[in-house]
């Protein structure tokens, strides 16, 4: 999924060392809802509604506490990633 973060100064969910345990479990995302944006929600339901399973999303695939080299390596995959991926969702504003 491509898409414009938000509001820097909106609270929003991004993966980290504090949360990935509790993000990796079943249902792990239920926790969060409030802190999810209405974008990344509305494309597990377009992921939901089409039979698949899966939906990659920068915020919570890349660590984002991690160095920025690290972070940089794994920002640079994502043309491989994107690449294996059956449908592309972009959001756009206006």
């Amino acid at each position: 999924m491509s898409y414009v973060w938000g509001n820097p100064g909106l609270e929003t969910l991004m993966l980290s060392s504090s949360n990935i345990e509790k993000l990796k479990r079943k249902n792990g995302l239920l926790g969060f809802s409030q802190w999810i944006p209405t974008t990344i929600k509305d494309a597990v339901e377009v992921v939901k509604a089409i039979g698949e399973r899966y939906l990659w999303v920068d915020a919570l695939c890349i660590m984002q506490d991690v160095d920025d080299d690290e972070k940089h390596h794994q920002i640079a995959a994502m043309d491989w990633l994107y690449s294996k991926a059956i449908l592309t969702i972009i959001a756009q504003m206006g």
